[in-house]
């Protein structure tokens, strides 16, 4: 290999969610330093020796010579919460913070909101647990990496697909991963906006937003915030009522009229009385009209009317 070339190795065999994000943790890390990178999928020890990185294979954790196995019995390391690494993690631990330019809230922002996930079950340890009687949830990352891996019957057919879906996999890892970091970055960006028009707002029951942030899970941390004001990419506003709980349900601290959902155009317009209503969303939570002054005028008009 050549200085400017590294090998980077994990098992073969099945593969996991685990080992997919490795790879391409790696491979991403590889390319950002200009590296050419050389992947492999081997148990062959005479191989691994050779490689610059190994992961997921080889029992050792040393961060220092770029091994990231967890499997071996001396391996304890977890995190503060808990949740323990899996080469993933560890991958990510070392690799990550260069992928977000130095960005350590990005960084801990993906750890704790993707990549945990991938080493918790890695692990045993299963997060995902339905809140709804039908018994229903979320499909999951890992969830989606498995329906995707080869079926028995195609194994049969073909015992090697099953290298070339990993390595469709981790193509895909790629292209996930980097658009996780824009939306972390930007997301934590719009964070910090939510923040600042809560505290410069002179009725902290209307927050007014310059954009569309993902704002849910903040302001209901305030005990103040009511309704939100936002322009929408249309160009018209959007009234959102504030959740009670954050992303743990849907529930709002307050709502629009019943007399006034799902009705849009001229019908809204009648039985509203605002002529510049546009849309009010069938469960209450939104309302959008043309003007911030109208806006306004309905914000307060349904402030006086609790």
């Amino acid at each position: 290999m050549s200085r400017d070339s590294i090998r980077a190795a994990v098992h073969n065999g099945d593969y996991h969610t685990d080992d997919i994000f490795a790879m391409a943790i790696a491979n991403m890390w590889a390319m950002h330093r200009g590296y050419d990178i050389v992947m492999t999928r081997t148990r062959d020890e005479s191989i691994l020796k050779d490689c610059q990185i190994v992961m997921d294979i080889g029992g050792v954790y040393d961060p220092e010579h770029h091994r990231f196995d967890h499997h071996q019995s001396s391996f304890q390391t977890k995190r503060e919460n808990g949740i323990p690494y899996a080469s993933a993690g560890l991958v990510w631990k070392h690799y990550g913070i260069e992928l977000c330019d130095g960005n350590q809230l990005v960084w801990e922002y993906i750890d704790s909101h993707i990549i945990q996930q991938i080493d918790a079950p890695d692990n045993g340890i299963f997060l995902t647990k339905s809140n709804h009687p039908s018994g229903v949830f979320d499909l999951t990352l890992g969830g989606m990496v498995s329906l995707l891996k080869p079926t028995w019957r195609e194994l049969q057919e073909n015992p090697e697909i099953i290298a070339d879906r990993f390595w469709e996999m981790v193509s895909y890892a790629k292209v996930f991963l980097g658009r996780v970091i824009v939306s972390s970055r930007d997301t934590l960006e719009g964070v910090q906006k939510v923040k600042n028009a809560y505290a410069q707002a002179a009725d902290k029951r209307i927050i007014e937003l310059d954009g569309d942030y993902s704002w849910e899970g903040i302001l209901s941390d305030y005990s103040e915030p009511l309704y939100v004001l936002y322009r929408r990419k249309e160009g018209n506003y959007g009234v959102k009522c504030v959740r009670a709980n954050g992303y743990q349900s849907f529930e709002t601290r307050v709502s629009f009229p019943i007399s006034w959902r799902g009705l849009s155009g001229d019908e809204l317009v009648r039985v509203s009385g605002y002529p510049d209503a546009v849309f009010c969303h069938r469960d209450g939570f939104l309302c959008v009209v043309k003007t911030r002054e109208s806006a306004l005028s309905i914000i307060a008009d349904l402030l006086v009317a609790q």
